[in-house]
């Protein structure tokens, strides 16, 4: 593992360990669903709903953070330089949990 990778896998471990907690995850659906009432949305999702959208769509965020921070669209060979998939970066978080 490159420095590169292992500062990214340090970081998305750093917001696993502070914003996917199940209370972070509370407060931050919650604040989500008071925006979409504000914003007046014809439907607003439930709190539960938000929370599930956020769970969900986590390797999405992940691939997309990834795909930044290592500039894939600049210089494509870094898809094989530094090729982490969500699942070394969810297996990374739980060895950390697990010590």
């Amino acid at each position: 593992m490159t420095t590169a990778e292992k500062f990214f896998l340090d970081v998305w471990k750093g917001y696993k360990k502070n914003y996917c907690t199940e209370p972070m995850l509370e407060a931050r659906a919650t604040k989500m669903h008071q925006v979409a009432i504000s914003k007046n949305w014809q439907r607003v999702p439930s709190i539960e709903q938000m929370k599930a959208s956020l769970c969900s769509n986590e390797s999405k965020a992940f691939e997309k953070y990834r795909n930044i921070y290592f500039m894939y669209d600049l210089y494509p060979f870094n898809r094989t330089r530094f090729p982490i998939a969500y699942e070394d970066a969810a297996d990374y978080v739980r060895a950390d949990m697990n010590k």
